[in-house]
């Protein structure tokens, strides 16, 4: 499957999860002119990616925006142009920085979603293996994923996902998973892009979840 990523310059290279997938080859790098005919990750979008879409990502691609959560405000987001912009579903992240929190995903477990719920769960496995804690962001939202994977249409996911946070909803704190801690010796870890890694008490619930929050595909919960 053809990856790549609008890199805005926002995040520390050495530090970037899609910087590192880059330098793995594992996508190639866009400027914001430059149009992408596949399937593109973005908050603007209308649309939920869905299973619907497996035939579109595997001829033109999947695409994410590189950009850091602290400064959103300042991505240009109708210059990137996507034939096919999609948005994704709630979701909880599992990198060092926003371990927990919801929607807050970083390029490599935005792609990975993408991928898992466009029926491409294998390839979304292989992207988080080149990351210590990647195993986590799978495991952490496995129900979530295999439910999404299993409808057909972007309305269907958005369904189940409301449906899960309306009747279902998280039961427990995620637990840290292995290998997600934040070295302060580790190059391959992401630092600004997925937000803040300052810790606020008040983002959690008093069962110790992070407080369910609405992403950007602007559903009421």
């Amino acid at each position: 499957v053809p990856l790549a990523m609008w890199d805005l310059g926002q995040c520390d290279p050495k530090r970037c999860s899609g910087r590192k997938l880059a330098r793995l080859g594992c996508l190639r790098e866009m400027r914001i002119q430059q149009r992408f005919p596949g399937v593109a990750l973005t908050p603007s979008a209308t649309d939920c990616i869905s299973p619907n879409d497996y035939a579109l990502v595997r001829t033109d691609g999947l695409c994410v925006v590189d950009c850091s959560w602290n400064r959103l405000d300042d991505v240009p987001w109708r210059r990137l142009h996507s034939a096919s912009p999609r948005l994704l579903p709630w979701m909880v992240a599992a990198n060092p920085v926003n371990y927990g929190k919801p929607c807050k995903l970083n390029c490599a477990e935005a792609l990975a979603a993408g991928l898992y719920i466009a029926g491409y769960a294998e390839a979304a496995t292989l992207l988080m293996n080149k990351f210590k804690w990647g195993h986590g962001f799978i495991t952490l939202n496995r129900d979530l994923l295999d439910s999404y994977a299993a409808c057909v249409t972007g309305e269907e996911v958005l369904a189940t996902q409301n449906r899960w946070l309306t009747e279902g909803g998280p039961k427990r704190s995620p637990r840290r998973m292995p290998g997600s801690d934040d070295d302060e010796g580790s190059d391959d870890e992401e630092e600004e892009e997925g937000g803040s890694d300052e810790t606020d008490e008040d983002d959690e619930d008093e069962d110790g979840m992070p407080r369910l929050e609405p992403n950007r595909n602007r559903t009421d919960f």
